[in-house]
């Protein structure tokens, strides 16, 4: 009985002091997961990590929750549409490895303290207001992409883009109302691109 208590009470100075840290913290209770579609998140701590197997973060999964931060595993082949939407004080996601391919309609559109996401290689398509009005600042889109949406990145904070030779299509308005963006150079592989691509910016464009 004693060895018991004494277990119970290091688990739980051990997930105290991982929760002072920001340590993220997976309980596998908290989310809602159907035939690897992870379509809930039940759970109260701010520091997420997906569970390994999922392999969609399914519509609005995460919508206007109060996380920090989001660790995804590579077993995730799609953020489904507004996956994120609204996560307000949401500033950190990171992957440990490459398997997505696809971020969905508006997955993070709204996510202001999301300044930076480390794109992995294998990503093929941004949808449309992927990323819009978000606090992203830089992006750097990965070889493997090949379509960045609609207004994937309207009114967002970015200042700097890294757009990938190979990619092919960029949907209207997709840089539009950006006005801390410095400049944006089309390459060459790109072969449809939308209307307004980087329109009312204020700043000069090649």
């Amino acid at each position: 009985m004693y060895s018991r208590v004494r277990k119970y009470i290091a688990a739980v100075i051990t997930l105290t002091i991982l929760f002072s840290l920001g340590v993220p913290v997976k309980a596998e209770e908290d989310f809602e997961i159907e035939d690897n579609v992870l379509i809930a998140y039940h759970g109260t701590e701010q520091n997420v990590v997906v569970p390994d197997g999922v392999e969609k973060i399914g519509k609005a999964a995460f919508q206007k929750k109060a996380i920090i931060s989001v660790q995804i595993p590579a077993s995730v082949k799609e953020i489904g549409e507004s996956a994120f939407e609204k996560c307000t004080s949401l500033d950190r996601i990171t992957f440990t490895g490459s398997g997505l391919q696809q971020i969905g309609k508006n997955a993070f559109n709204g996510c202001k303290q999301l300044k930076y996401m480390d794109l992995p290689v294998g990503l093929e398509a941004i949808g449309d207001k992927a990323f819009y009005s978000s606090g992203i600042v830089f992006a750097e889109m990965p070889s493997s992409l090949r379509q960045i949406g609609s207004g994937a990145y309207y009114n967002s904070k970015i200042k700097a883009v890294h757009l990938n030779q190979g990619l092919e299509n960029i949907g209207n308005s997709a840089f539009e109302t950006c006005y801390s963006l410095q400049g944006l150079r089309v390459p060459a592989s790109v072969t449809e691109v939308g209307s307004s691509l980087a329109g009312d910016n204020g700043s000069p464009f090649k």
